[in-house]
């Protein structure tokens, strides 16, 4: 006799919009039973990236997007994401600052 099942399913689809533009869609959904007790979470979020690329300047990210959580159908909030990201090659050192 099994005491625990799991069930567990991810699921990640990005694709461009523009040249620079893209999008990114994630869902996972994890469901347990332990003892004859069930546990679901299920977790949403939607991203929108824009990246700014110059040869002399480097490469800028700049993104947002939102998401949310819901465990055993109740919903646990829903958030906002945003941030900025910072590349550049100097000589053989490569250097980044992201914010978000």
């Amino acid at each position: 006799r099994r005491s625990s099942d799991l069930l567990s399913f991810y699921n990640s689809d990005s694709f461009y919009i523009l040249h620079n533009l893209s999008a990114s869609f994630n869902f996972i959904r994890m469901q347990q039973q332990v003892y004859g007790v069930s546990v679901s979470s299920d977790h949403y979020s939607a991203i929108v990236n824009y990246r700014f690329q110059k040869p002399l300047l480097g490469s800028f990210l700049v993104y947002g997007g939102v998401n949310d959580q819901a465990a055993d159908g109740v919903n646990q909030g829903a958030g906002l994401v945003a941030g900025a990201n910072f590349r550049r090659n100097i000589k053989r050192w490569a250097v980044g600052a992201s914010f978000g």
